[in-house]
């Protein structure tokens, strides 16, 4: 989810640099990797030999910066305002971690939908190759090194234009705000 929230908020990135290593035994548990777009970057740390689960996520662009510490703390900071931060136990009443990394309303949201209880989510076949495509980049990346991130394929179907039309979601008491794109 934080390779799907860096795209939706800087862009598809044209590059990307892979640092992995392996703790202990067994394969790479430790992961560093960094996203270059026109429109930002982005660094994202995955830490699976620490204590505990250290996912750090870091990105940011003209104006703005963002970082999740999962599951439990997300901060947004515009240039010329205070941070904004939401711990994730405030929303859920909970210090579970399941509960606050997302998993359980997305599997309550996920059965919902498939019972007819809510809409099933837009399915963008395209979208999905492109996401993959940066997928297999990141895991065919040797440690160290920087490699260019193949363009999207994505289309839109309509108008054959070059990318889908992205649905923007803003809210109306931050106009400001750099758009964030969900491309289901």
């Amino acid at each position: 989810h934080a390779l799907d929230l860096a795209v939706a908020t800087m862009g598809y990135p044209g590059s990307l640099a892979v640092g992995r290593r392996s703790v202990g035994l067994g394969p790479d548990n430790v992961w560093t990797v960094q996203l270059f777009s026109n429109q930002g970057s982005a660094i994202l740390l995955f830490d699976f030999a620490a204590g505990r689960r250290v996912e750090r996520f870091e990105w940011s662009g003209p104006g703005y910066d963002v970082l999740l510490e999962l599951p439990e703390r997300c901060q947004w900071a515009r240039r010329g305002e205070a941070v904004a931060e939401w711990p994730s136990s405030e929303f859920t009443g909970s210090s579970d971690f399941f509960v606050n990394y997302g998993f359980l309303d997305e599997y309550y949201h996920f059965i919902k939908a498939v019972i007819g209880q809510e809409r099933h989510p837009r399915t963008d076949f395209l979208y999905a190759f492109d996401f993959m495509t940066l997928v297999k980049t990141i895991l065919d990346c040797p440690s160290g090194e920087i490699r260019e991130v193949p363009s999207p394929l994505a289309r839109n179907k309509e108008t054959g234009g070059d990318r889908i039309e992205p649905l923007e979601i803003r809210s109306s008491s931050t106009p400001e705000l750099p758009v964030v794109y969900i491309m289901q």
